[in-house]
């Protein structure tokens, strides 16, 4: 079985314009995946971020605070502290996305 690591990586620049929504430039992101046949996939919605205009939006906490809602809900109902990323979350004004679900599992 061939992985098509391009089209994963086409996948995670949809899912970070689904998170980010304008905030993130999937054209960017699309275009770096191709080029790199997909070596370039950006699992934590970092390398198309306008950084200037999300800082600006009062909304920016949202996107962070959405994702520790999915982690406590998927698999780790029990095992993920919803609390304490909600609380990094506003300390750190949306700026830490826990989208792989690790930072607050409860061990």
């Amino acid at each position: 079985m061939k992985l098509n690591f391009t089209r994963a990586c086409l996948m995670e620049c949809m899912h970070c314009v689904e998170t980010w929504g304008s905030l993130y430039s999937g054209h960017n992101c699309a275009k770096r995946c191709l080029e790199s046949s997909g070596g370039s996939i950006d699992p934590v919605c970092q390398s198309g971020r306008n950084i200037g205009k999300r800082v600006a939006d009062k909304s920016s906490k949202v996107p962070c605070l959405n994702q520790c809602a999915i982690c406590s809900h998927r698999l780790f109902v029990v095992l993920y502290d919803e609390e304490t990323c909600r609380h990094v979350c506003e300390e750190r004004d949306g700026t830490f996305v826990d989208y792989a679900c690790v930072a607050f599992l409860v061990l």
